[in-house]
């Protein structure tokens, strides 16, 4: 099972007084000098992107009369993770670093796309039976950090992972919805995917019952009827704390007396102990005052 996301890049033309690199794209257009004020260079240039969020790495080259130009006190929008925009602005105080015709100075920008992280994974379950552990195969690209998030909070620290190739140890069965975020430290941009990791084993289980009082009147005698499903394992509870250690029972079809009057909440909760897996129900039970 896959998951693959993939980044399309577009061709942006240059034109002006930029050239191609062989072989990687040029985002950056439109590039244009100002040289009217004196000792200054004004060069600014759009840098459009095929992709929303995307970052780039600006560089500028200079030449003069064809030979390459060294320079020093530049500033603005060049060098790693330049956003993508138009009128990109860079300024180049020349007077210390170049003494012959401005005029003359051609400018080159190569702006390339920071390839953006992919998400994906693939995954294998060991085993057919409690406990399951499940080995997770990264398949991201463009990334070198990583966030897992297996859908256990049961599990509690080991629910989270940063490993590359990390393995889980689900306790519970049933479809677990694993996440797994690729994040690039370059750029710090990160994509994300999630799967689904079906462990279940059966039908989930179901609590209900159904009462039946001898007397609405305390004392009252109340016969349970269970009719839960998909499970074998059941837990009641009375809300009689004065009944003392009968206000719980693990019988299937327990009998209780009420010896006070009052409104009860009986909570049934059944488990299904091959998935794992319970569930609860719960009914309010009236029993009133025999002197009314």
């Amino acid at each position: 099972m896959k998951v693959y996301y993939k980044a399309i890049s577009c061709f942006v033309f240059l034109f002006g007084l930029t050239s191609l690199v062989v072989g990687q794209e040029n985002y950056a257009s439109n590039i244009k000098m100002d040289i009217s004020t004196s000792q200054k260079m004004l060069i600014t240039y759009d840098l459009l992107s095929p992709e929303i969020n995307s970052l780039y790495n600006v560089s500028l080259t200079m030449t003069y009369r064809g030979s390459p130009l060294k320079f020093n006190n530049v500033f603005g929008d060049f060098g790693r993770l330049i956003s993508a925009g138009r009128e990109k602005a860079i300024v180049w105080y020349y007077s210390n670093d170049f003494e012959g015709n401005i005029a003359d100075v051609k400018v080159n920008i190569m702006a390339s796309m920071i390839p953006a992280p992919m998400a994906g994974f693939e995954y294998e379950i060991i085993g057919d039976k409690l406990p399951f552990t499940v080995v997770f195969q990264n398949q991201s690209k463009n990334s070198d950090s990583y966030i897992w998030n297996f859908d256990d909070s049961g599990s509690g620290p080991s629910n989270t992972s940063n490993m590359e190739n990390p393995e889980h140890t689900y306790l519970r069965a049933r479809v677990f919805l694993v996440s797994l975020t690729a994040i690039s430290e370059e750029s710090g941009l990160r994509d994300s995917v999630s799967m689904q990791v079906n462990l279940n084993l059966g039908e989930l289980p179901v609590s209900s019952f159904k009462y039946n009082l001898t007397s609405k009147a305390a004392p009252s005698t109340v016969w349970f009827k269970n009719t839960a499903t998909h499970a074998d394992e059941y837990h009641w509870s009375f809300d009689d704390p004065d009944s003392g250690s009968k206000n719980y029972s693990a019988k299937k079809n327990p009998v209780h007396i009420f010896s006070l009057p009052g409104s009860y909440q009986v909570i049934l909760t059944v488990t299904n102990t091959e998935s794992m897996e319970s569930h609860s129900h719960s009914e309010n039970i009236i029993v009133i005052d025999s002197h009314n």
